[in-house]
């Protein structure tokens, strides 16, 4: 029963096949994990307190309202499946709107019917992270729209929602240490949890940096030899002169400075666990005496004649094809055939994307543990902007991650060390955009026959044409720079050969970026200014120069018009107008506009 009173109707007590690979390993199996049935649910994944993300609306949801639920500040509650503990609240930022949108599950489109409700405070838009161009594409959404699971809808910079379709698992399923809820770690901890019954070796398979290792420490720990050792050998770090010794032991006087007894990692881990990383890079005569301690059971140390009988569990992980390592004689195929009876693939972090926020907010936490002054980055003040910006949790999902979870935490270290103390966000180098779907971007125009005289190739002449195109917009080039993302120094949609069609496509990108700063400060024109290092007057002529107005610089009849298209709504009004709600209510109280408009005739 859930707490509402009403039976869980979301679980399918149908047991999984059995599995029947070899011998379970204990005489009392355990009982077959109960799968979850898809429901439609939304992830929160940024919200300005990142304490947040994760969380999910309850699974009953949109069942128990076939005709929609209104989403808002104060409705409904999200929770954090992982915790047993969680508080059940709504989003609770004074920022948004009590009427954001209306949602509704639509079983006959299998997709969820989204509705943006006028007067909302915040601009809905749905987010592509899957656009071919380096720059982010987001679109308003139209009324009755309907979204397929795995759509990103953001409100204003505040929130960012992921529309699911997926089983929904409560605290009480066991997520065995590993951080992540997207469908490829389930399948992920399925597999462990059905490989752990059984006592062969087992091979785990997965790029560098995708977490092979916290998966075999999972597999122990799910099995009965959870409380016997787990030992873990990176092989790859050992010269081949020592694997042997390491791996086997040796006798007194065995070797030049064998001058004692040394037990091998197999009698260590005797009725343990054996883990061997980086597995392909054994010499082929260690994987000769290797095979013979999994056939036999029998422990022979260097320089010794006495065998000793061990019982452990081998797991041996790589990130190379071992079939391939067959093929060019890097890999015994009778020991691949020894060890691979049970294959688990460890996904990389672009197959989990939905994953990224999480583990990012998952590992900055742990650092504010050992690093008390970084609190303030996971946000919490819901009376200002985020500590960090929305675009940069976009900038996550959209990275290619090629180091995997290893980059990730890179990532984290490099955003603790420049944003060590309170101020505006410093976004961290080395963090690229490309497409998510791991495809390269479009290639970059052929190379012209005859080329304009101000086209230029690359470096030096780069930033000198950069430097020209400054002078031109009017704008200094140091500030050009400072609004100028990392990704806009590449982007092939930037350039053009024609010098004055360069020009214009800079200024078009400046303004944007210009805009997209101001609106992530909530138009806070001193804090948009202290994030640029610039003047509040520097910021004013920026503004003027890329057509971004303040509300007294607009025209009556402008303001006027705006009213009557709004109904009075300001906040509607300042998004029309492109300006701060806040400066252009107090633009329209200190001259009594409110009152003229009120009462001119439409």
């Amino acid at each position: 029963m859930n707490k509402s009173g009403k039976s869980n109707i979301f679980m399918d007590a149908r047991a999984p096949s059995s599995v029947t690979l070899d011998t379970p390993d204990d005489p009392h199996p355990i009982m077959p994990r109960v799968r979850s049935m898809p429901v439609p649910h939304v992830r929160i994944l940024y919200h300005v307190d990142l304490k947040r993300v994760g969380e999910v609306t309850e699974p009953g949801l949109f069942i128990d309202a076939p005709e929609g639920v209104i989403f808002g500040r104060n409705a409904p509650d999200f929770q954090d499946p992982r915790h047993e503990s969680a508080r059940h609240r709504p989003l609770q930022d004074p920022f948004v709107s009590r009427r954001q949108l209306w949602l509704r599950w639509s079983q006959e489109h299998n997709a969820f019917e989204v509705r943006p409700r006028a007067g909302a405070r915040r601009k809905l838009t749905q987010i592509d992270i899957a656009t071919e161009s380096t720059s982010l594409r987001q679109t308003d959404v139209p009324d009755g729209a309907f979204l397929p699971p795995g759509s990103l809808l953001a409100i204003g910079q505040r929130v960012l929602l992921l529309l699911c379709h997926a089983p929904w698992r409560p605290h009480i399923s066991d997520r065995m240490g590993l951080v992540g809820e997207t469908e490829a770690v389930w399948r992920l901890r399925e597999d462990i949890a059905a490989m752990a019954r059984f006592k062969r070796p087992a091979l785990v398979l997965g790029e560098t940096g995708a977490g092979k290792e916290l998966v075999a420490r999972a597999l122990c720990a799910q099995s009965t030899r959870a409380t016997a050792p787990f030992i873990a050998l990176n092989c790859a770090a050992l010269p081949e002169h020592l694997v042997e010794s390491e791996l086997f032991g040796h006798a007194r006087g065995a070797f030049t400075g064998a001058t004692h007894h040394k037990k091998g990692l197999f009698i260590k881990a005797h009725q343990g666990t054996l883990f061997l990383d980086e597995f392909g890079e054994l010499p082929m005569s260690i994987q000769a005496k290797l095979l013979r301690v999994l056939q036999d059971g029998l422990v022979t140390p260097v320089g010794s004649h006495e065998s000793e009988s061990v019982d452990v569990r081998l797991i041996a992980a790589t990130n190379r094809d071992p079939k391939a390592e067959i093929e060019n004689g890097q890999m015994r195929k009778d020991l691949y055939y020894r060890i691979s009876s049970h294959i688990v693939q460890v996904p990389t972090l672009a197959k989990r994307r939905w994953d990224v926020p999480l583990l990012f907010a998952h590992f900055l936490s742990k650092t504010c543990v050992e690093h008390p002054e970084l609190v303030w980055l996971m946000g919490g003040n819901l009376n200002s902007t985020g500590a960090i910006p929305m675009s940069f949790v976009t900038d996550l999902l959209r990275h290619q991650w090629p180091g995997n979870i290893r980059e990730l935490q890179n990532i984290v270290e490099q955003t603790a060390r420049l944003n060590l103390q309170p101020g505006p966000f410093r976004r961290p180098s080395g963090l690229w955009t490309n497409r998510p779907d791991m495809t390269p971007l479009p290639a970059a125009p052929a190379p012209l026959h005859r080329v304009e005289s101000h086209a230029v190739p690359s470096g030096e002449q780069q930033t000198a044409r950069l430097n020209m195109a400054s002078i031109e917009i009017g704008v200094a080039p140091k500030t050009v720079m400072k609004l100028l993302l990392p990704r806009d120094h590449d982007d092939p949609h930037l350039e053009h050969p024609d010098f004055q069609q360069y020009v214009e496509r800079l200024r078009a990108r400046l303004a944007q970026n210009l805009f997209d700063l101001m609106a992530t400060h909530n138009f806070h024109q001193s804090q948009t200014a202290a994030y640029l290092n610039v003047s509040r007057t520097t910021l004013g002529r920026l503004m003027e120069c890329f057509g971004l107005p303040r509300p007294q610089d607009l025209p009556l009849e402008t303001l006027r018009q705006a009213w009557r298209d709004t109904a009075g709504d300001i906040t509607q009004m300042a998004q029309r107008l492109r300006v701060s709600p806040r400066a252009l209510r107090l633009h329209l109280t200190r001259n009594n506009l409110i009152v003229r408009f009120k009462s001119s005739p439409r």
